[in-house]
């Protein structure tokens, strides 16, 4: 009965140790929701890798409970301080495949607007999410995010992708499908 109980004081901590906030604004003329969209998230090697890995594999997780189609996409963000001729850019071709072969019909961006460490470990992650159109390249969709959580970012991480499935569904962003929602 103890373990049972220590389980749960756990749990509580973990849940209450995380925060989530997201505000968004729609576009006031948009007319349909997406099928198919596409989510692309920036990353640094070895800073934020690891919330970013847990966010793709949670985002892809609560949409696949729910039936809906999606794709995640992470970028390096790393710089790259090179001096070089003729050197592309493979970030934009990445996101320009991924958009044709899967035809995508929205694109939301991940922008990174400010990340905090705490021993090395992230501690909170606000970004800018941005939805593109890919018909007509405007944007339909922008939202504020903001996640924090002290036991690390993969507990957050799940709190997120909720949360953000959640904002696309109330803002008729995507459609729920037949079989029901979060």
């Amino acid at each position: 009965m103890k373990k049972h109980n220590i389980f749960y004081v756990l749990s509580l901590l973990m849940l209450s140790g995380c925060g989530v906030q997201l505000q968004s604004v729609v576009d006031p003329h948009l007319s349909t929701s997406y099928k198919r969209p596409l989510i692309v998230i920036p990353f640094e090697s070895g800073r934020t890798v690891t919330f970013s890995n847990s966010l793709k594999r949670h985002l892809e997780d609560v949409f696949s409970q729910n039936q809906q189609e999606v794709d995640v996409l992470l970028i390096s963000a790393d710089r790259r301080d090179e001096l070089a001729l003729n050197v592309e850019d493979d970030r934009d071709k990445k996101i320009a495949n991924a958009i044709v072969e899967g035809g995508k019909d929205l694109v939301i961006f991940f922008k990174p607007e400010q990340l905090e460490y705490y021993n090395g470990t992230l501690q909170t992650a606000s970004y800018q999410l941005i939805g593109i159109d890919t018909g007509t390249n405007r944007e339909v969709w922008k939202a504020n995010y903001s996640s924090s959580g002290s036991f690390g970012p993969s507990i957050f991480a799940r709190a997120s992708a909720e949360k953000i499935f959640k904002q696309l569904l109330d803002d008729n962003i995507i459609k729920p499908t037949s079989a029901g929602t979060p």
